[in-house]
């Protein structure tokens, strides 16, 4: 025990002396019962809290969930307008949001230094990595993924 709780619990053990000091035997039992019916309904009230709050979650989740089911099968439908839609979202303080994929070709040409006996056939689609950046300006746009494949190439000597 620290310090601080040694202080502590002697100080509160000082005031309950102090207390119950001048009180009768029988006066002092009902104290001491009084108090633990206290600390158990305290105890009993913090357990209803904690009831409450785990239902309160339940129903925001289910609420929630309603939402999102609702949004999607109006969505799927064209049963809802976007504009309607966006104002819902911003009601209920959410963004929306959309997946698209974008599909583009890149041509790109390197120059690369190779042995004289070099031939076109040691190389294939698995031999190239190729990094590409994008800036996108648009605030609202967020890049999640993507995916880049050779498909094609052609080998020149100069």
């Amino acid at each position: 025990m620290t310090t601080e709780n040694t202080t502590e619990t002697q100080s509160n053990q000082s005031i309950a002396e102090s207390v119950v000091k001048d009180l009768p035997a029988n006066e002092i039992v009902k104290e001491i019962q009084r108090l633990l019916d206290d600390r158990d309904y305290h105890k009993k009230q913090c357990d209803e809290n904690r009831i409450r709050a785990t239902e309160n979650q339940s129903k925001y989740l289910n609420l929630y969930n309603s939402i999102a089911e609702f949004i999607k099968e109006h969505v799927s439908t064209d049963d809802i307008s976007t504009d309607d839609l966006k104002e819902l979202a911003d009601e209920l303080n959410i963004s929306l949001t959309k997946t698209i994929t974008v599909k583009f070709t890149v041509a790109c040409e390197y120059e690369f230094e190779v042995p004289l006996d070099f031939d076109d056939n040691d190389i294939d689609e698995s031999d190239f990595s190729i990094n590409i950046s994008s800036s996108v300006s648009n605030d609202d746009v967020e890049e999640t993924s993507e995916s880049i494949d050779v498909t094609d190439f052609e080998v020149e000597e100069n």
